[in-house]
């Protein structure tokens, strides 16, 4: 694809899909106390274990982009969060979920990364800023999304835990299949 556009568009329905998945445990908070959080500290440090994991792997990340290419990184960015995504959706209790949170937070760190450096690499100048706004907003936008749709499945939290899952895993078909091989 040489639409640097539609790329753009399509790198932002993979940091909604990224808000959407930070968001997941806390819309659905209350329904996962007792099932996979004994109490609300064990819920909030599900929650923090998204970022947490993003703060370790973040310098890690920008040299593995530099050895592997950005498009290598976002395309594992999405698998992992894809994954962790499923662990989550299949824990049995606080352990494993702890898992798939730690495993999705890095994908996230993974995507965020490769996302500003694809747009700062495909635009510049007057374009330059309203691509990055764009790209930066489609995260906010998802953790609205998760607080606006998650409720509307009423008390099935696995299956928000499974739609955010399952929204990390489409956003990486277009990823695959629209940006350039051998970027980086």
């Amino acid at each position: 694809m040489n639409n640097r556009w539609a790329e753009l568009g399509i790198l932002a329905a993979s940091r909604a899909a990224m808000g959407a998945q930070f968001q997941v445990v806390g819309a659905l908070g209350p329904l996962l106390i007792g099932a996979l959080a004994a109490d609300w500290a064990q819920l909030g440090t599900l929650i923090g274990a998204y970022s947490a994991s993003g703060i370790l792997v973040a310098l890690p990340a920008g040299m593995l982009m530099a050895r592997l290419g950005d498009r290598v990184l976002l395309l594992l960015g999405v698998g992992l969060m894809a994954l962790g995504g499923v662990a989550l959706a299949l824990a049995a209790g606080f352990g494993m979920a702890i898992v798939g949170r730690l495993v999705s937070g890095v994908g996230g760190a993974l995507l965020s990364i490769a996302c500003a450096k694809m747009v700062l690499d495909r635009f510049s100048g007057a374009a330059l800023s309203p691509a990055l706004g764009l790209m930066l907003v489609a995260w906010p936008c998802g953790i609205g999304i998760a607080l606006l749709v998650l409720p509307l499945l009423g008390t099935d939290w696995r299956a928000g835990l499974w739609l955010s899952a399952a929204a990390c895993a489409v956003s990486f078909l277009p990823l695959w299949f629209a940006l350039p091989r051998g970027e980086g």
